[in-house]
């Protein structure tokens, strides 16, 4: 369980980092920073999946499941939107807006998914 904490922490810490990058990386549009961004996030992935799971990474995602293309479609639209946004406006701003994610899946999951926000979450929305 430490191992694993660790390993968030550190993914947390690295991806933060990218906030600098792309700061420093003024000369470039967001789309030459999302392409080396998603270079380097294939080889890392490639690295991973051929040391620790000892498969071929093309097998691997051609084994997903039509949720996990989903999902990967939907992770790739954050990650234009972040860096995007992170190119058009202030660090600041992006942040509060991403810091508004909770509530807005909160509040979506109640249309889409029927789920009652209790006062727990709303409390914990707001802290």
């Amino acid at each position: 369980m430490l191992r694993g904490a660790a390993i968030i922490v550190t993914a947390g810490v690295v991806l933060s980092l990218g906030v600098f990058a792309i700061r420093v990386a003024h000369k470039s549009d967001a789309w030459q920073y999302l392409f080396w961004r998603a270079l380097g996030f294939t080889f890392a992935v490639t690295v991973i999946s051929v040391v620790r799971m000892r498969a071929n990474p093309l097998i691997l995602m051609a084994r997903m499941s039509r949720y996990g293309l989903l999902i990967a479609l939907f992770m790739t639209a954050s990650q234009i939107a972040f860096i995007s946004a992170m190119k058009m406006t202030t660090v600041a701003e992006t942040f509060i807006l991403c810091a508004l994610a909770p509530l807005m899946a909160a509040a979506a999951a109640w249309p889409l998914l029927g789920e009652r926000i209790t006062p727990a979450v709303l409390l914990a929305i707001a802290l």
